[in-house]
């Protein structure tokens, strides 16, 4: 089976896709929330899309085959829902977020590590919602191999991971490898709203999360028209 197709196969039962032309908002000033680079460029959503995007005009997207990820951070405040998760619990979760993502990522495009022409580098972060300054605790991902199913049982949970996750968003930005240029920006929340803020209390509700999260993520390089 031909890996695209199989790819959408594989979502159909967790996303319905709607078809959209890209849209394009202009900035009315410089914003910034400490990862996006501009968001007063985001706008809503549709169905399939995520919850806040801004992508730019002019951008050919079927141009773009190839991938970078950048390793996955988790962001939260000095006090926030990461303050007390023991660091070996908190890699995991920044683990599992990156390969969750690289997952998906390598089911579309070409996952490469060098920059070139046709090359999207997206850098993808889990971040704590309302924070005032989540910089203040990031914590990167190691590009591991294992996703967070195969690594389960390994690592003690700590309850307050799962809180977190629960009201985190998801926020993904991509550049033109060799210009830097942004190509879009995301925010999601976890993909159906009778889950929002809902704390998870596993590993494995965890997973699920997080898969929902990547299958959206995907859904959205195929709408966007990347690694068509």
């Amino acid at each position: 089976m031909d890996r695209k197709v199989g790819w959408f196969a594989i979502t159909a039962s967790m996303l319905v896709l709607a078809a959209c032309s890209t849209r394009s908002r202009v900035s009315e000033g410089p914003a910034t929330d400490g990862f996006l680079s501009d968001t007063q460029a985001l706008q809503p959503g549709g169905v399939g899309e995520p919850a806040l995007f801004s992508t730019y005009s002019g951008v050919v997207w079927y141009s773009y085959t190839k991938m970078i990820l950048e390793p996955a951070t988790l962001w939260s405040g000095s006090y926030g829902g990461l303050a007390t998760v023991p660091p070996a619990q908190r890699k995991t979760l920044a683990n599992a977020v990156f390969s969750e993502m690289q997952f998906v990522s390598e089911q579309l495009c070409e996952m490469v590590d060098t920059p070139s022409v046709g090359t999207l580098i997206v850098n993808v972060a889990l971040v704590e919602a309302d924070t005032p300054d989540p910089a203040l605790n990031a914590i990167s991902s190691t590009k591991p191999g294992l996703r967070l199913a195969d690594t389960i049982g390994t690592t003690p949970f700590d309850p307050v991971a799962g809180t977190f996750v629960g009201h985190a968003m998801l926020k993904t930005i991509a550049r033109d490898a060799t210009t830097g240029a942004v190509l879009w920006q995301t925010i999601d929340r976890r993909p159906t709203d009778a889950a929002r803020g809902t704390p998870l209390t596993s590993w494995r509700e965890v997973d699920l999360a997080l898969k929902s999260w990547g299958a959206k993520f995907g859904n959205w390089l195929s709408l966007v028209g990347a690694c068509s």
